[in-house]
């Protein structure tokens, strides 16, 4: 009786490794064995910054700034991505409170740019693009990124996207 809990937990582990196998060779090298990460997509993380509060908003774009200074990034997408943590900070501030704890998140797939903002609090979609009193910074926001919400295991997770820009 004691040996069938460690016998079944065995069987499972099984199991699953089997599932994983089949599912990483059916996907035709898409998916990378073991954890299964998407292959065909790939993010390089570029900079990340996390803040217990947010008690100075305009540091946030600052410090954006400054870690991304090093990634040889376009200057026109570098500015964009500060101006656009500065504001999804204000937003957080506005919505959780400035003692809330965020995450800021830059990262790349070779052709186009994520920052990808995560805080705790109630949720809240930031910016509703298909609303007609957008002010002028949501304005800014909607037409420049294309915007993403998320609220997963008690975060809110707003990503905004920008692609490369054409020569």
């Amino acid at each position: 009786m004691i040996t069938a809990f460690p016998v079944s937990m065995m069987l499972i582990l099984v199991l699953i490794a089997v599932v994983n196998r089949r599912i990483v060779k059916t996907s035709n090298g898409r998916y990378s064995p073991v954890l299964l990460l998407d292959e065909t997509y790939p993010l390089k993380a570029l900079c990340s910054y996390s803040v217990k509060s947010l008690e100075n908003v305009a540091e946030v774009g600052l410090r954006v700034s400054r870690n991304l200074a090093g990634a040889s990034l376009d200057p026109r997408i570098a500015d964009r991505i500060c101006l656009a943590a500065e504001e999804i900070g204000v937003y957080i501030v506005e919505r959780c409170g400035t003692d809330t704890a965020v995450d800021f998140l830059v990262s790349t797939n070779g052709r186009d740019f994520t920052l990808t903002c995560r805080s705790s609090g109630e949720p809240f979609c930031p910016i509703n693009s298909g609303d007609s009193n957008l002010s002028p910074n949501e304005l800014f926001l909607v037409r420049l990124f294309k915007v993403k919400y998320e609220y997963i295991f008690g975060l809110n997770s707003v990503s905004l996207t920008i692609g490369a820009p054409t020569p």
